[in-house]
């Protein structure tokens, strides 16, 4: 039997309590399973639908980007906080590098042409994003050639 049927049951029996007191708590029969309930939220009904795959996966989707959008904010703070740790404790030449970067200039055929002979120091930052105005040490090592 329904809740919704005992209720209506318990209606014509008895009076139930009436007011406030009457929202917060129902008796039912004592040999009833439910024999106290507290009404402080609505209780859904029985025309109510169940929750579709669609709107599960929307509010799935809301939760991952929200976790996802607050692991990035905690990375990228974090990560500006080790470098200026590291210029603080140790100095600027901790958390600075120099890379050897080489030139290379387009030819004519569609070759390039790279100079080998002058290879110049790029300074860079050891982060993962870039800082100061520098470009990140693990970018820099993987673009040695630069062109002009």
């Amino acid at each position: 039997m329904s809740f919704g049927a005992r209720l209506r049951r318990r209606s014509k029996q008895a009076p139930l309590l009436s007011g406030l007191a009457g929202l917060l708590f129902l008796t039912c029969r004592p040999n009833s399973r439910l024999l106290f309930t507290r009404r402080m939220h609505s209780m859904p009904d029985a025309t109510q639908a169940p929750a579709t795959l669609r709107s599960v996966l929307a509010r799935i989707s809301v939760v991952a980007l929200i976790t996802l959008g607050s692991v990035f904010v905690a990375l990228y703070a974090g990560d500006y906080l080790v470098l200026r740790y590291r210029i603080a404790v140790h100095g600027p030449d901790a958390a600075t590098a120099g890379v050897p970067t080489f030139y290379a200039a387009p030819l004519k055929n569609g070759r390039m042409s790279v100079y080998y002979d002058e290879p110049q120091m790029q300074t860079c930052v050891r982060s993962i994003f870039p800082w100061l105005g520098y470009e990140p040490c693990w970018y820099v090592k993987r673009h040695t050639i630069n062109m002009s």
